[in-house]
Order: structure tokens, then C-alpha cells, then sequence
């Protein structure tokens, strides 16, 4: 009994121990996994929090209204102010509240006042990265962030209403747009010419022939939208000759606000679109930029030019040779459009087919291993192309054996062999 006893105080202690050990264990891989988790998240954040600084010039695409989005930012303030500790978690939710807040607030400026959305685009990036930092350093500090929505909520307050447009200087302010806008486009054809020769300089062989062929279509484009812009200066005046009576171009453009309002939006839109084009056309050649950006802003620009063509003809006469000539030019800016995207994508393939085949770059070692590590993979894959063979061998004989099977009982078992299954090997 006494050894028995002795021995039931043994296993007692000896899972007792085994208990602590287990515990610890426990608490252990608990942490490795939360620490794991907490990483995930941190990089999940970060990557949508990058992919939304980088679509922000995007946000003029749409329009949103402002009263809505100063709604948004004020749930993220909120949120920042009743957190006086944020934990990984709760950076998600603040992550999801600032996308939202700054594209929106984003919208809403270019859709109020377009002259005010540079300076609104430009503080939602700030506060992008008031967000990134703290959470790129682990230290869970938003205090800047704090600061700096409440800079954009200032931003958002002072934003003009629809009350606010004076009607009476509508037709000053469209005339002074389409000057404006005009000269946009001019300067971004010179800028366009300056990064072609910067180009000439800088690059050769394959990747100048990309650059040409890809500042080449952006000219056409901006050549197409200059004929545009010229055609809807042609039809307004005519519209406004041929409806305004005994009245001045500027009663009419104030008895006609809110057509004027949109051919003024549009004109801004234009312009704005013609600045952005260039530069994610030299950030392409720059190699600073990306190829989609471009794309992106190229759509862009058609779908504003699309806007002055919808706006101008909305008075139009559809019998009218000025009419005809604008639609025209808008066929051709889609086309030209079309060229741009095309050439794009085609240097984008070009570029990294040559990426991938440039091993100049290599010392004579990294060589050698680039060299063993690309006959292995030749090997793997004839050994796939020989297991595929294979495969494909059995499933015709697989394929053939039921073909026969289903003639026999189609046959009634009579056992006649149908030639048209007949395997060739």
C-alpha cells in the first residue's frame, strides 16, 4: 500500500509538472501567434492604406457630395477621440474609416469646387500617411492624425454650396475656364515635348523605341483634344448667338446657369485631367511611375473631354456642321485614347520580356547560378511535359475503353465493334 501510495505521489507531481510546462507552453505559443497575427494585420493595413494613396487622384472620376463626406471624417475623428489606447485590432476599423473619409472628402472637393481639390487631394495623402507611420513603427500613436483630419475637417467646411455660385458672373468665369483650360492643354503639349527629348537623351534602344511609341500616342491624344476643345468653342458660340435674341453672351449664360455650370465643371475637369496625364506620362519614361497610372489618367482625360461633349451639345442644333465637326473630334479622342492604352500595354510586355532576358547586369557567379537554377526548372518541366504525356495516353485509352462499352449496349451486347472508335496509338 505504501508503494502504492508512493507512487500515486509521484505521478501527482510528475503531472503537476507536466501541467506548468504545458501552461507555459501555452502562454508561449499563444504569444508567437498573436505577435504572427498582429503582423498580418499590420501588413494587410498597410498594403489597402499604399493602394489608397496611390488611386487618390482617381477620386475625380465620381461625384459625392460634401455634407456626406465631412459625415465620413467625422466618425473617423470620433473614433480617434473615444480610443485613448488603440489596439491592432482596432487599426482595421481606423484603417477602413480613414479610406473612406479621405476618398470621399477627396470626391466631394472636385465635385464642389474644383479649385479647392488640389489642396484637399493633397491633405488626404498627409493624412495616409499620418496613419502608415505609426503603424510602420509599431507605436500606435495617432495624435498627428488627430491633428491633421481635423485640418481636412476645416478644408471640407469651407468648401463653397451650390447656394454659393453668383450667377451673375457665370459667363466671366466659363470664358476665363476655357482660357484657362486651353492653355492647360498647350502647356501639356510642350511638357509632352520636353519629356520625348529628355527621353532621346537618357534611354536607347529598346526601351527608347516604348518611350516614343507611348509619348507619340499622348500627343496624338492631346492633338485630338485641342481639335475638341476648338470644336466646343465653335458650337458654344453658336448656341449662344443662335438662342441669347437681343440679350448679351452674358444674360445668357446667366438666364442658361446651370447648362453654363456644366460646361464650366467640365472645362475645369478637362484641365486638371491634362496636367495629370503628363505627369504619369514622365513618371513612365522617368521609370518613377507606373504603367497603369498612365492608363488610368488617359481614361481619365477622354471621360472629361466625354463630359465637354455631352455639356456642349446639350443646346446643340444636331443638324449643325459645328455639331458634326465636335462629334467627330470626340470619335477621335476615343480613338486616340484607344492608341494610348495600346502602346502602354504593349511597352509594358516589351519591357518586361527584356527585363527578364538582360543578364548583363550579372558577375560571373551570379551568372553561373541563374544558369544550374534555370536548367533545373527545364528539367522539372520536361519531367511534367512526360507525366502529362502519360496522362494524356491513359485518358485515351480510359476514353476509348468507354466509347466501346457504351456501343456494345447501344448494340444490345451483340458484340459488334464500331471502327469509328478504333484507338490509334
Amino acid at each position: 500500500m505504501e508503494e502504492l501510495r508512493q507512487s500515486m505521489e509521484h505521478l501527482k507531481a510528475s503531472h503537476k509538472s507536466e501541467l506548468v510546462t504545458a501552461a507555459d507552453r501555452y502562454v508561449d505559443e499563444k504569444a508567437e501567434i498573436e505577435k504572427k497575427l498582429s503582423g498580418m494585420i499590420r501588413a494587410a493595413v498597410l498594403t489597402t492604406l499604399s493602394r489608397c494613396d496611390e488611386e487618390l487622384p482617381n477620386s475625380s472620376s465620381i461625384s459625392y457630395p460634401p455634407h456626406l463626406a465631412l459625415s465620413a471624417l467625422n466618425v473617423l475623428i470620433n473614433f480617434i477621440n473615444e480610443k485613448q489606447t488603440v489596439a491592432m485590432s482596432d487599426t482595421i476599423v481606423m484603417a477602413h474609416a480613414t479610406i473612406l473619409a479621405v476618398n470621399a472628402c477627396a470626391s466631394a472637393a472636385y465635385t464642389s469646387s474644383i479649385q479647392h481639390f488640389d489642396g484637399v487631394n493633397e491633405q488626404c495623402h498627409v493624412i495616409v500617411q499620418a496613419i502608415q507611420e505609426p503603424l510602420s513603427s509599431s507605436r500606435l500613436d495617432f495624435k498627428r492624425l488627430e491633428v491633421e483630419c481635423k485640418k481636412l475637417q476645416e478644408m471640407m467646411t469651407a468648401l463653397p454650396l451650390q447656394s454659393d455660385i453668383d450667377k451673375d458672373v457665370l459667363g466671366n468665369e466659363l470664358e476665363n475656364e476655357m482660357a484657362r483650360m486651353s492653355e492647360a492643354i498647350r502647356a501639356a503639349v510642350e511638357q509632352i515635348e520636353k519629356i520625348q527629348l529628355k527621353a532621346r537623351n537618357n534611354n536607347d534602344g529598346i526601351r527608347l523605341e516604348v518611350n516614343e511609341a507611348i509619348l507619340g500616342c499622348c500627343q496624338q491624344l492631346m492633338a485630338a483634344i485641342m481639335a475638341l476643345v476648338s470644336s466646343s468653342r465653335e458650337l458654344q458660340a453658336e448656341i449662344v448667338a443662335a438662342g441669347r435674341g437681343g440679350a448679351s453672351p452674358h444674360e445668357f449664360y446667366k438666364r442658361n446657369h446651370q447648362w453654363t455650370e456644366g460646361l464650366l465643371s467640365a472645362a475645369k475637369a478637362v484641365g486638371v485631367a491634362a496636367r495629370v496625364l503628363v505627369e504619369s506620362a514622365d513618371g513612365v519614361v522617368t521609370g518613377n511611375g507606373k504603367f497603369e497610372q498612365l492608363i488610368v489618367a488617359a481614361q481619365e482625360i477622354a471621360a472629361s473631354t466625354a463630359q465637354l461633349f455631352v455639356s456642349s451639345r446639350v443646346k446643340a442644333d444636331k443638324d449643325s456642321e459645328k455639331f458634326a465637326a465636335l462629334s467627330v473630334s470626340s470619335k477621335s479622342v476615343n480613338q486616340c485614347t484607344a492608341q494610348v492604352v495600346a502602346a502602354v500595354k504593349s511597352g509594358q510586355t516589351t519591357l518586361n520580356e527584356q527585363d527578364n532576358l538582360n543578364f548583363s547586369h550579372l558577375t560571373l557567379h551570379e551568372a553561373k547560378k541563374e544558369e544550374m537554377e534555370s536548367q533545373v526548372r527545364m528539367l522539372e518541366l520536361e519531367q511534367k511535359l512526360v507525366m502529362e504525356r502519360k496522362k494524356l495516353a491513359e485518358l485515351r485509352k480510359q476514353h476509348y475503353h468507354m466509347a466501346q462499352l457504351a456501343v456494345a449496349e447501344q448494340n444490345g451486347g451483340s458484340g459488334e465493334r464500331d471502327s469509328s472508335f478504333e484507338f490509334i496509338g
